[in-house]
């Protein structure tokens, strides 16, 4: 209840002492910042691009686990690498977990856990990790399938 009284003599002295025609300060919005051209962006981008390490010079100290996927490992900074090579992308994988230890139900050290559909997308210098829907469905001939096509 004594939120709503000191509210109400807050919202009183606001409107009392308030002025409602003195000009807002707007400086801020005349200061726009304009836009970078097409060239600036793209010598932003090879600036960028000149940046990146050498890929040897990256996993020269992590051990090399060849699988699947190519996984490189280094103990001492506690990190994994993925290698993924240009015709694993956009194919679809299942990623199915384990528990490592049991916690004694069922006697069990090892239950499966969860497992789903995901594939590698290449979005322009980056990789995308993205897990497929496979829960919504819907027949050929329906016009909302076209939509589930669309956001796999």
């Amino acid at each position: 209840m004594n939120y709503k009284i000191i509210l109400k003599i807050i919202l009183s002295f606001a409107f009392i002492f308030g002025d409602p025609y003195k000009q807002l300060d707007i400086d801020f919005l005349k200061n726009k910042k304009t836009k970078p051209t097409l060239k600036q962006k793209k010598k932003k981008s090879k600036k960028a691009d000149n940046k990146l390490p050498e890929y040897q010079s990256i996993i020269e100290n992590f051990q090399k686990i060849e699988g699947l996927f190519t996984f490189y490992w280094n103990k001492e900074e506690n990190k994994v690498l993925l290698s993924i090579s240009p015709n694993q992308f956009e194919v679809i994988y299942l990623a199915n977990f384990t528990r490592q230890s049991g916690d004694g139900y069922y006697y069990d050290s090892g239950s499966m856990l969860y497992e789903f559909p995901f594939i590698f997308k290449k979005q322009s210098d980056g990789v995308q990790f993205v897990h497929v829907n496979t829960l919504f469905r819907a027949d050929d001939d329906k016009a909302i399938s076209k939509a589930i096509q669309e956001n796999l």
